[in-house]
């Protein structure tokens, strides 16, 4: 599929996405969008659906603000495709973790399922994602979520890669190397405000690259 985007607007270019797996992620968001914007009421519902078997009910109303956060992430009070496809792996994530953690077969159990030769690989991640039902499993996907877990950057995760995978509970997507990379930015920023302030103002909204939307699939 071709979107007739501009090279350097195209998702390749800004987040790795090729067009197919952006229609992809398009067919889930069109799911729960009215006139091209998630509004809270039906976000508020899709998450008490994905967790409503994991956590009981304050538990689970401080899950869905924290994740409304997250996901709008200009303060808009709708989230767009760009918010939607930027948080929506790291969603996914977040909820497969609680599952597994809470199962009866537990973080070892799940480990042995999708593990082969005692190593989790892009295969047995991708199969992950698919029992989890998140939201897509493409193969952009399948390798962000290897590279995150696998500590060693050898392409493979063991067993003590996956039980840190699945005990952390931060939202964002990170390897070891990014995580760093951030937290020396953050410490240089506190060193520096009058500077922070000025990149932010030139980048508009902190530089944070926006996703463009591709239009709604057409009906047959």
């Amino acid at each position: 599929a071709n979107f007739g985007f501009a090279r350097r607007q195209h998702s390749v270019a800004m987040i790795g996405y090729t067009d197919d797996e952006l229609i992809e992620w398009r067919q889930h968001f069109d799911e729960l969008a009215k006139e091209e914007m998630i509004d809270f009421p039906a976000f508020e519902q899709f998450v008490k659906r994905k967790f409503e078997d994991v956590m009981d009910e304050s538990s689970l109303a401080r899950q869905v603000q924290y994740l409304w956060e997250k996901f709008d992430r200009d303060g808009s009070n709708n989230i767009d495709f760009g918010e939607f496809i930027e948080a929506g792996l790291a969603f996914d994530v977040l909820a497969a973790k609680d599952h597994i953690r809470s199962s009866p077969d537990g973080i070892l159990g799940t480990f042995q399922r999708y593990a082969e030769d005692g190593f989790m690989s892009e295969p047995g991640f991708f199969q992950l994602m698919c029992d989890y039902r998140f939201f897509v499993a493409t193969a952009t996907d399948v390798r962000k979520l290897v590279k995150v877990a696998d500590e060693d950057r050898d392409g493979l995760v063991n067993l003590q890669d996956f039980t840190r995978w699945c005990e952390s509970c931060e939202f964002e997507l990170e390897t070891k190397s990014q995580r760093k990379k951030r937290l020396a930015m953050a410490n240089s920023g506190d060193d520096d405000e009058l500077g922070a302030g000025s990149a932010a103002g030139a980048g508009g909204l902190g530089g944070r690259r926006r996703v463009p939307m591709p239009p709604p699939e057409p009906q047959d």
